[in-house]
């Protein structure tokens, strides 16, 4: 069954095609034409007047950015006559290339900022940091989510943190910045039990002589955090058994693998819609699939939710409060509290709680299972990092896993910092994103002479941080190597005064709230594993290796869809240390 979102858009969709259609046919018959002769040339001319209408568009677009002393950016070459080039190129990238491959072709062409004409809809693609940092901060107020990604995207992240604009954007973000607003011992407890587990499955399977997919395992040790974070209890997927390399996937084992399953299938639908554009609901009329996984993934979290407002309303019943009205205090978290009974304490609206908690379930799980991926990814091809990292881990807190770890010393770890920023800077865990502009917008000229861009009204933006962290033009030429030290060398100087060309967490009023969380999380992780494993090995099985390179067991195939992965996984071979 299709989402109400669906219906949604193809009624936007309808509006924007049928309706001019319906004027032309009821515009004929009022010429006297009859009706079914009207409808049938209307049927017939319908394709030229479409393109005819976008010809149109286009040209009082350029109208109004000359009149404004300014120009559109260059337009990609589409040959195609309805404009299918653009898209056919995103979907065989997402589908078949490297992360990113078109971006970098269209950035050498057409330089950093350029226009997409799609069908429907045209679109403006940069990775030029001035114009990034006028959609996040400067311009904050010009630009928003916007209709046609919040309903692209409602029906798995609702009216959550991720997916809201305005008010509902500002309630969102205000219950759960306390939270995050400073470093919480029982945060490093979560992350120190967890990890422990986590390692402990590790080397029971590599001690059998199996390789281990290393993005499976911490995607599990970040779940079972989040869910103990937002929920006062962990779902134990680090209970149930890891996979084998080269084995046929045998599917879901019980509810928190089947919920897994279904948000990676729905996150990879959302990211398909942002490449079909405003055309996504037709090519989802017969999509079961998604509908299934959304099904699925609300049968997992509503439960949980109903619990939390239960146990809140009980909670609150022995303290004599109230709970549930909005504009009640949120700021103070209670000792031992959860997140989701910090909400509570906001609004028992089961809709926003569960959009909530989804959104905050990606952002707890699947960025920073991303960004320790891409870490032990580099660590395994740059070994004399992993060795220096140890070095500073033995220095600092020593090889012996006791305790839990002190979140003063984790942050005295300059090196450790480093290597996390520059994998963050390669491999972005949100390495695409996008706002579209509420009005009229001029971006400053980049050249001296040149004329600003004029971005219209209701355009998509797109931005690509995976672009800019490695343009040679701002990073240098080695903007492709990775090389922690640039954030500790003489090199880290291109940061002052330009910190928006390193933007891994968004920027603005809209900056990633759990920064510091993912900086924590993803580095006490490393530390527990390091103090256990001397060393680490890609050992990719044929399955998991990119089209282009079947024949290296070392290669990792890097996708996405709201957020980096590696298609296949990322398998390891480690030796404990003796």
């Amino acid at each position: 069954m299709s989402s109400i979102q669906t219906w949604q858009a193809l009624g936007q969709l309808g509006l924007s095609v049928i309706a001019p259609l319906a004027a032309l046919v009821a515009a004929l018959d009022f010429a006297g034409l009859p009706l079914l002769a009207a409808f049938a040339l209307t049927i017939l001319a319908s394709p030229g007047l479409f393109l005819v209408a976008k010809a149109w568009k286009r040209a009082s677009n350029r109208r109004r950015a000359a009149a404004l002393g300014a120009e559109l950016p260059p337009t990609v070459h589409d040959e195609s006559l309805f404009k299918t080039g653009a898209t056919n190129t995103m979907l065989t990238n997402m589908a078949s290339g490297r992360l990113g491959s078109h971006l970098f072709a269209w950035k050498e062409q057409y330089g950093p900022t350029y226009m997409l004409e799609t069908t429907l809809a045209d679109r403006i693609a940069t990775s030029e940091p001035d114009y990034i940092k006028s959609i996040l901060a400067t311009g904050f107020n010009s630009f928003e989510k916007g209709p046609i990604t919040r309903i692209q995207n409602g029906d798995i992240l609702g009216s959550g943190v991720f997916n809201a604009d305005g008010d509902v954007w500002k309630f969102h973000r205000g219950i759960t910045r306390p939270f995050f607003s400073r470093d919480r011992i029982s945060d490093f407890d979560v992350f120190e039990r967890h990890s422990r587990k986590a390692l402990d499955v590790m080397a029971q399977r590599l001690a059998s002589g199996h390789t281990v997919d290393f993005q499976d395992l911490v995607s599990r040790f970040t779940i079972d955090s989040a869910t103990e974070f937002l929920f006062g209890k962990d779902v134990h997927s680090l209970d149930c058994p890891l996979p084998y390399a080269g084995q046929p996937e045998q599917g879901p084992t019980n509810a928190n693998d089947e919920f897994a399953h279904a948000f990676l299938g729905a996150q990879m639908a959302l990211a398909r819609r942002a490449r079909f554009g405003p055309l996504w609901p037709v090519f989802e009329l017969f999509d079961r699939e998604h509908a299934k996984n959304r099904r699925i993934i609300r049968n997992y979290v509503d439960p949980i939710v109903r619990a939390a407002v239960s146990q809140a309303r009980e909670d609150a019943a022995e303290r004599g409060e109230t709970v549930g009205e909005k504009g009640a205090n949120t700021h103070e978290v209670h000792e031992g509290e959860t997140m989701l009974a910090h909400m509570v304490r906001s609004t028992q609206d089961p809709t926003l709680l569960r959009d909530e908690t989804l959104n905050i379930l990606i952002a707890g799980r699947d960025t920073t299972a991303s960004l320790l991926t891409s870490t032990i990814y580099e660590l395994a091809h740059h070994p004399e990092v992993l060795t220096k990292l140890r070095e500073e881990i033995a220095e600092t807190v020593g090889m012996e896993a006791t305790g839990t770890l002190d979140p003063a010393a984790l942050r005295s770890m300059r090196y450790l910092r480093a290597v996390l920023n520059e994998v963050l800077r390669l491999w972005p865990p949100v390495p695409f994103n996008g706002r579209a502009s509420r009005e009229d917008v001029l971006w400053p000229a980049q050249q001296p002479g040149g004329k600003p861009i004029f971005v219209p009204a209701g355009t998509l933006c797109t931005y690509s941080v995976f672009v800019m962290h490695r343009r040679k033009d701002l990073w240098g030429e080695d903007a492709d190597k990775f090389d922690p030290m640039r954030f500790i060398d003489e090199r880290v100087k291109i940061l002052t005064g330009n910190n928006f060309i390193f933007t891994p967490f968004n920027a603005g009023p809209r900056i990633c709230l759990g920064q510091q969380f993912a900086y924590n999380e993803a580095g006490y992780f490393l530390v527990r594993l390091l103090q256990r494993f001397a060393n680490v090995e890609l050992k990719q099985p044929v399955e998991a290796r990119p089209p282009w390179a079947q024949d290296k067991e070392d290669e990792v195939w890097m996708r996405s869809h709201l957020t980096l992965f590696a298609h296949g996984g990322v398998w390891v071979h480690m030796d404990e240390e003796k």
